[in-house]
């Protein structure tokens, strides 16, 4: 340190000042040292990377960098370092849906928006169908991201089986309606020998919510020694036969299966039916993919045998084997609904009906937010819900 000396006298005094003129600092300045504008997935903790000279602090995260401070000595000067944050971004929490596990038959689609439809997640519209309202919650991107929703549009239908007394050299349950009082037939592979597999099994699945049911029959005990196609099963939509054990569980490629003898001598049958196509017009609405053959119990579906009209999607279903295309099939076409907008705030709720709310579809009321006023037209035939606004 330097000094000057000053004298400031009065009538009375004089005084005598010593007044510093510059300040020399002492000790070693802080330096960042290599981590300093490299990255790291965790902070960085060696000294020896953090600071060329002078003591690190702990390195704390703000968000995008780690940051730190290299300590000068003494009264020499600190500095400042950062290394990029490159640490993998916590994985967003798994969407949840609401109503889960929810009995509860709608008459609406109940959810239209991510408040009404999920407790994680944002919402977004799907294709209704048979016997359920349907819509998806989605959090982040990736395996996981996505969960399916659905309620029951249609009351729950329990599963029952048709009982069969006495013996049979084939399962006599062929399709719903032989199978099951109610619900839809579900056929297990009854392959193997008679002390195993005593019973033929079936089980009638209940829908839209509803319970299942175990079925069974009893075999016949005697040898069968020349399996037998069963004459009219493809026809009615199953695979069967007349005598033996159906060796195949599902339809094959080239709509065949096999019937086996069993108890007797060793032997195979193949079958291979000419069988007309057969619609199944509640399936069509699963979904718009047109090109699939859901909507068809047998056959393959054939969009361009029938012009679709403006409010009906119409296709055939081509037989097998030769068989008979099926007559015209039709279901409801997807036609969502669409909203009619207002570009200016209104002090009341602009749409109270159809009319005043909807293009397309039907007018539904919803809650309002604290700056909107919100409708929903619903589709037809299944088709997607238009959640509407209006500025207050």
């Amino acid at each position: 340190m330097t000094r000057a000396f000053a004298i400031f006298c009065t009538v009375f005094v004089c005084l005598f000042f010593v007044v510093p003129t510059s300040v020399q600092a002492t000790g070693v300045a802080g330096q960042c040292g290599t981590a300093d504008g490299a990255s790291y997935g965790t902070a960085p903790t060696r000294k020896a990377d953090m600071c060329a000279r002078g003591n690190p602090t702990t390195a704390t995260s703000n968000g995008t960098d780690w940051v730190w401070t290299c300590q000068g000595s003494g009264s020499a000067a600190n500095a400042s370092c950062a290394a990029r944050n490159c640490t993998p971004a916590p994985p967003p929490p798994p969407p949840q849906c609401a109503f889960t596990n929810d009995p509860t038959v709608y008459t609406a689609q109940p959810a239209y928006d991510s408040a009404t439809g999920c407790t994680v997640g944002s919402f977004e519209e799907t294709d209704d169908d048979y016997g359920y309202f349907r819509w998806s919650c989605r959090s982040g991107t990736g395996p996981g991201s996505i969960r399916y929703c659905s309620v029951f549009n249609l009351p729950p239908e329990n599963g029952q089986c048709r009982t069969y007394a006495g013996t049979y050299d084939a399962n006599p349950a062929h399709d719903d309606a032989s199978a099951c009082i109610s619900g839809t037939l579900q056929k297990f592979n009854d392959i193997g020998d008679l002390a195993n597999h005593p019973n033929w099994r079936w089980k009638c699945m209940g829908r839209f919510g509803g319970t299942h049911d175990d079925c069974q029959a009893t075999k016949d005990t005697g040898p069968i020694s020349t399996p037998q196609c069963h004459p009219t099963s493809a026809q009615n939509g199953y695979f069967a036969c007349q005598t033996g054990l159906v060796e195949s569980g599902w339809w094959s490629d080239n709509q065949e299966w096999w019937c086996g003898s069993y108890g007797g001598a060793v032997g195979r049958v193949t079958c291979s039916p000419v069988v007309a196509g057969v619609c199944d017009n509640n399936r069509a609405t699963f979904g718009r993919d047109t090109s699939g053959n859901s909507a068809c119990k047998i056959g393959n579906r054939d969009n361009g045998a029938y012009s679709d009209t403006a409010t009906e999607m119409r296709w055939a279903c081509t037989g097998l084997n030769g068989g008979a295309d099926s007559p015209m099939c039709s279901a409801p076409k997807p036609i969502d609904g669409d909203c009619i907008s207002y570009a200016s705030g209104s002090p009341s709720q602009p749409a109270t009906n159809t009319a005043a709310g909807c293009n397309i579809g039907t007018y539904r009321d919803v809650p309002d937010t604290a700056t909107s006023w919100r409708w929903v037209c619903d589709g037809t035939g299944y088709g997607e819900l238009d959640l509407c606004t209006a500025q207050k």
